[in-house]
């Protein structure tokens, strides 16, 4: 799986276009209910490799 979010990963050149697209993809999936106001929200995004043995 690891190697499949680095591909996509990849194809970003600056955060900025990356950021745009992960709002997007979070804000898709949100219930009605919570889309008609806004909130606060805090995301961690590290790129660390971690491979479970």
């Amino acid at each position: 799986m690891s190697n499949g979010v680095h591909y996509h990963l990849e194809k970003y050149k600056e955060l900025n276009s990356l950021e745009l697209d992960l709002n997007k993809a979070l804000q898709n999936q949100l219930p009605d209910g919570i889309r008609q106001r806004q909130h606060k929200i805090a995301l961690e995004f590290n790129l660390i490799f971690y491979e479970q043995n």
